[in-house]
């Protein structure tokens, strides 16, 4: 669901003519993991594998039915795992047996959204925040909500309120510059993704987007560094190799761009957009003298 997990977009570009997908264009479905809402594994750090996890927070949670921090802990570990229908339900008897459960209301809320459940959803973050109303976290997916209900100023007032929080926090501030270049205001959300860099250089997501959106200005060695910093920090990501590709395309290096989609397509072999540049550029090699 995001740039890091996923490096890939809906669609296609033409790298030989520029025509580059908008930034916002890879956020749509990113954003939710953005603002789902994680919570620390209170009990169990020392088991190491995923199904480990959860069969042990399963037991717990037979031994201990009464006991809301268990549901809390086995809901966030399935969460992670992608059984959003299952997490959902323990969250819920997390609520049942202790309404007080901010961070429970919280991420059942991001799991309703993430179902289209808004009404729900918008319940469930409200009474969270009132019980938490100075976490900067449940403030940012909040605005990620009321953006999804099509309250678009009370969306940005939620990320301003997450910044104010929390003024160090990258997230909160990546999560804002989200917002904005999903409603067209690349300019501001620049300075966001620098300020979310400051706080945190390896910050993927920021580098890839603050890249994207620079490439798109036409400046191309900043944005050249930062999908290569991107690329160091996970190289396992085939996104910032489709975007370096996009790069040497647009300074006349078709070489060197064929060299990095055919890398992007390698790393993530399901990759429309890497599939129809590296097609494209092909073609323009094939057309070159």
């Amino acid at each position: 669901s995001t740039r890091q997990s996923l490096g890939i977009a809906g669609g296609t570009a033409d790298v030989s003519l520029g025509g580059f997908l908008p930034g916002w264009a890879l956020h749509a479905a990113k954003w939710v993991a953005v603002f789902v809402i994680p919570l620390g594994m209170l009990w169990f750090a020392e088991v190491r594998s995923a199904q480990g996890k959860l069969d042990r927070l399963a037991s717990i949670v037979a031994d201990l039915p009464t006991s809301a921090r268990a549901h809390v802990n086995y809901a966030t570990e399935l969460q992670e795992a992608g059984r959003a229908d299952e997490a959902a339900k323990e969250f819920a008897e997390a609520i049942r047996l202790n309404p007080g459960s901010a961070k429970a209301h919280v991420n059942l809320g991001s799991l309703l959204t993430a179902k289209g459940e808004l009404d729900a959803a918008q319940s469930h973050f409200e009474q969270g925040l009132r019980i938490e109303p100075s976490n900067a976290e449940y403030h940012s997916g909040y605005a990620y909500l009321l953006d999804q209900l099509g309250r678009k100023d009370q969306a940005a007032a939620e990320c301003e309120t997450a910044i104010r929080l929390a003024p160090k926090s990258p997230q909160a501030h990546y999560g804002y510059g989200a917002f904005l270049e999903k409603h067209g205001q690349p300019e501001e959300a620049i300075p966001k993704y620098r300020q979310a860099l400051q706080l945190d250089p390896a910050h993927v997501d920021a580098r890839i987007d603050l890249g994207s959106l620079l490439l798109e200005k036409g400046e191309l060695t900043e944005a050249r560094e930062h999908f290569e910093k991107a690329s160091e920090l996970n190289p396992k990501l085939a996104q910032p190799h489709n975007d370096l590709g996009k790069v040497f395309m647009r300074e006349g290096n078709v070489t060197q761009a064929i060299a990095q989609f055919e890398e992007a397509l390698r790393l993530h072999p399901d990759f429309p957009e890497a599939e129809e540049n590296l097609r494209v550029a092909r073609e323009t090699s094939a057309q070159s003298p």
